[in-house]
């Protein structure tokens, strides 16, 4: 596949982009429900496999997951609660540095100006950039989070305002993500160019590039 013509600056999501946020999520839930007394040890790989169900490879929602498990399993909210501060405080653990992608993102910024743009918490989104390392690979300011921007993507404001900071038209922009509605779609509703990493569990989508690793990507816009 061709290169699309003129990319000035890049914008990337970073669950499944550029860090393993579903094999991460899998070995949490799989220690969590291990020192769970409540739940029988002969119970716990089905309830595993209800949980992911429902978590649908990040797309499904956190509040079904803890209905799920206050309905069926008697867990309080205050259970619920404990649960959400076990996963901030293992994500230091679950995401640790990668000295290959922190690699890659800096000689990208050493040519482009780059944004990232994830769903999410404010509090979970930047303890996995600062504990993976990637973090330093973006601009303090060029950060758009949801939780923040008050937008998640597919709408349209979140994309804007990263293209406002960039000062790059949409279409000089290359967006770099795995979910076909919410990365690849949204963003070309913008007109921006884009890059979808590959995800076998999600229904494949037309980009103008689909990528393998995110390390095919360094070559394309080289080439």
């Amino acid at each position: 596949m061709t290169r699309p013509t003129a990319i000035q600056a890049l914008c990337f999501d970073l669950d499944n982009t550029l860090v393993d946020r579903n094999g991460v999520w899998s070995r949490f839930h799989r220690e969590w429900l291990a020192e769970q007394p409540r739940v029988p040890a002969a119970a716990r790989t089905a309830l595993f496999r209800q949980l992911m169900d429902l978590d649908g490879f990040g797309l499904g929602s956190r509040d079904d997951q803890d209905c799920f498990l206050a309905a069926h399993w008697d867990f309080s909210a205050a259970d619920i609660a404990a649960k959400h501060r076990q996963w901030v405080v293992a994500i230091p653990r679950l995401f640790p540095r990668d000295p290959a992608r922190c690699d890659l993102l800096h000689r990208l910024a050493a040519r482009f100006p780059l944004a990232l743009v994830n769903n999410g918490g404010s509090q979970t989104q930047r303890a996995k950039l600062a504990a993976s390392g990637l973090g330093s690979c973006f601009a303090a300011d060029g950060l758009f989070l949801s939780a923040e921007c008050g937008a998640a993507k597919p709408e349209p404001a979140i994309f804007r305002a990263a293209l406002a900071w960039l000062g790059i038209p949409a279409e000089n922009t290359l967006f770099i993500g795995d979910d076909p509605q919410r990365d690849i779609l949204g963003a070309a509703a913008l007109g921006m160019k884009t890059c979808w990493l590959a995800n076998p569990h999600l229904d494949p989508v037309t980009a103008d590039w689909t990528i393998d690793s995110i390390f095919d990507l360094e070559p394309l816009l080289y080439a």
